[in-house]
């Protein structure tokens, strides 16, 4: 339900020709019959052979569900699902393709704290070019920036495997955290390949690491190393 393109109707369906050739199709649900977008409308868009400029053509389709808009003065929230499916973009004859799903919230908090938080999560999402596949599974990411504290905290996870790459399960059971402008000071972070093998980070301070190795699978990490984090961002 967004824009000029909406009116108090439950569903609108409409099809266009983009301007270098081929066409696209939009479907709205309007849940609430508000006639704009809000919380609860879904809607998907189709793409076939669409060329908007010059040498870009879309192709495949774009879903949108659990959609949340929220406002109040003190907070703002947004939030959508986006299911792609087979959407490719294609550029002379190199082609991009996504297939998967991703869900994103977003929050500002204005009162108490001025504050930013950022939710990613999805079960899948595949990007494809050519020969080289890499995909997501179950995975997640937080971001939260408190503007008043001057702090920051983030945390990443799921699986990841990919054309030529080993499976690699991430995990962070501590996020990462400090204050704005400096490396992180506190926060673990974990990685584990499908034969087992792993590696751990553990923030030491917002100057060291330490980061250890489990080279067989054995589930013990048997060696550890401490650097600063300008030699391990140098790795």
């Amino acid at each position: 339900a967004g824009g000029s393109r909406f009116s108090a109707k439950a569903v609108h369906n409409f099809s266009e020709p983009c301007y270098y050739g081929g066409s696209y199709t939009e479907t709205w649900n309007d849940a609430d019959n508000s006639g704009e977008l809000s919380t609860g409308d879904s809607g998907s868009v189709t793409f076939s052979n669409c060329e908007e400029e010059p040498g870009l053509r879309l192709n495949g389709s774009l879903g949108i569900t659990n959609i949340v808009i929220a406002e109040t003065a003190a907070k703002q929230s947004v939030g959508a699902t986006f299911n792609f499916n087979q959407l490719a973009m294609i550029v002379d004859e190199a082609t991009v393709t996504a297939h998967g799903d991703m869900s994103i919230q977003a929050t500002v908090t204005q009162s108490p704290q001025l504050a930013y938080d950022m939710t990613v999560h999805g079960k899948s999402l595949g990007i494809g070019s050519g020969d080289l596949q890499t995909a997501l599974a179950s995975y997640n990411a937080t971001v939260n920036v408190n503007y008043t504290d001057n702090t920051y905290a983030y945390a990443v996870g799921g699986t990841v495997s990919g054309t030529g790459m080993p499976t690699i399960t991430m995990a962070t059971p501590t996020p990462f955290a400090g204050e704005i402008g400096a490396f992180p000071g506190t926060g673990v972070s974990t990685a584990m390949a499908a034969d087992g093998t792993a590696a751990r980070l553990t923030v030491n301070s917002a100057t060291t690491v330490t980061v250890e190795l489990d080279a067989n699978g054995d589930g013990v990490f048997e060696s550890s190393e401490q650097m600063t984090w300008a030699q391990l961002n140098a790795l």
